[in-house]
This record gives C-alpha cells, structure tokens and sequence, in this order.
C-alpha cells in the first residue's frame, strides 16, 4: 500500500515496557524482524516489516512513565491535518492526550486524543512515512474494534469527526460495524458487566495464516491465549496477550 485514504486506520504501534522482550516475542509469533533507526540516546522506536514490508511499529516506554501507562497496541487514522482535526475533536467532546507532534525524523505528525466515552486513538498526518506497506494480509493488521461502554456517545463521534458509517449489526455481540466511506475498517462492541472495570479501547486485529498455530506460538513466547481460537462468520478467531500485557486479536480470515 503506497497510501491510505484519509478516515482510514493506517497504522499501529506497539508502546513497550521492555523493548527487547517485545521484539523477541513478535518475532517469534508473527516471524516479523524489527528495524531501529539510528539511536538519537532517547527512547528507541523501530519499525517491524513482514517479507521486506513495513507493518507495525514499537516505541519504547521511558522507565519514568511505565507507572501512568500500560503497554498496549495503539491505532492510528489518517488524517491530511492533525491540528484541525485535534481541534475539531475537542468541539465534539474528545480529550486531548498528547497534542499534535512533528516527528524529528520528519516522518509526519501525530496526535493522541480520547473519545468523548474515554477511548484513546492515535492520528497520523503522513511525511515520509505514510503508514503500513501491508494491511490485510497474514502477518499485518487488518481490522481495528471499539469496545466501549457508551456505543452511541462513540459512534456519533467518529460518525461526526471522520465521516464514518455506522452500520447496525446483527452479529453476536457486534454492536456496530464501521465504514469509511464504502471501505469496512472495524466494529463496536459494547463493553458489559462480565468486562468489569476494563477501561475503554481500540484494539487491531492481526491476520494470520493459522489461528490455532499462533495461539500456539503464543504460549511458547510466554505470552497467553484470553479467548482460545474460535469460529466465527469472518473467520477464525483468538484473543491472545503477550509478555508485558498487550492484548491483540489474531485471526485467519475466511
């Protein structure tokens, strides 16, 4: 993919407690190799490529701040201006994270904000990286879920911020299903009682060309399998944790 249409999810990264320890355990699961750019003595940020094409990526979590924030898989749509768009975000309600950012490698601009029912996105206006080379295929990301406890506050939002489609479904536990314009991008799940306290969340699915096999690489990573590899209408399905506690959703489409 040599671009992504604006409204679309154009990349994901992952934020690391223990980079090193990230970086063995993707690339024992999903057979990625991680490239760093050359150290600048802060934080490290590298990027994983499937067959020579850039998937993801992995930012370092300084050790002062890896009380305040988890490791966890971060989703980002592309906008062509994060500065409005973080503007027109707070109009409709959003709280403003991390406020929009030019990278010093001159790779883009990034925003974080949370959704008006607390749900944190990321925003990326393209550079010289202008996101995955790959998506929807084994070994990248292929489908972004909201699950939220406020389903209509959070769709009127996206529905008003990016133009999305919000789609009523009738799939098992499926609130909603996403659209920019005639292009599928994700789906909604409201979050109930048997959720407990788990905070608001995007989450990326990843395709795999085996389901059962990567939940199976997964233990042997020292990661863990939450929800065992189950069939559903898009395919088969699994959700999984890895060694620092980011949760991510792998699937082989049907």
């Amino acid at each position: 993919m040599a671009e992504h249409a604006p409204g679309d999810f154009c990349w994901v990264d992952l934020s690391a407690h223990d980079y090193d320890g990230a970086r063995a355990f993707y690339e024992a699961v999903f057979g990625w190799t991680l490239a760093n750019p050359p150290g600048g003595g802060g934080p490290r940020y590298g990027m994983f490529s499937a067959d020579d094409e850039v998937v993801a990526g992995m930012g370092e979590v300084p050790p002062e701040m890896r009380g305040h924030f988890p490791s966890v898989w971060n989703n980002y749509v592309r906008t062509e201006d994060v500065r409005a768009t973080v503007a027109r975000g707070t109009e409709l309600g959003a709280r403003v994270i991390f406020d929009a950012y030019e990278t010093p490698s001159g790779t883009g601009t990034l925003a974080y904000l949370a959704d008006p029912s607390g749900a944190i996105f990321g925003l990326w206006e393209p550079a010289a990286h202008t996101g995955a080379a790959r998506m929807g295929e084994p070994g990248s990301a292929c489908w972004q879920e909201l699950g939220t406890r406020e389903v209509e506050k959070a769709t009127a939002f996206y529905e008003a911020l990016f133009g999305w489609t919000i789609q009523p479904s009738t799939a098992p536990g499926v609130e909603a299903f996403l659209a920019n314009g005639d292009k599928m991008i994700g789906h909604v799940l409201r979050l109930n009682e048997a959720w407990g306290d788990h905070p608001p969340r995007w989450m990326p699915y990843f395709a795999v060309e085996d389901a059962d096999a990567t939940c199976r690489s997964v233990q042997a990573a020292g990661g863990a399998v939450v929800v065992a590899a189950t069939d559903i209408t898009a395919g088969r399905f699994a959700l999984v944790r890895d060694v620092q506690g980011a949760h991510s959703y792998v699937i082989r489409l049907a």
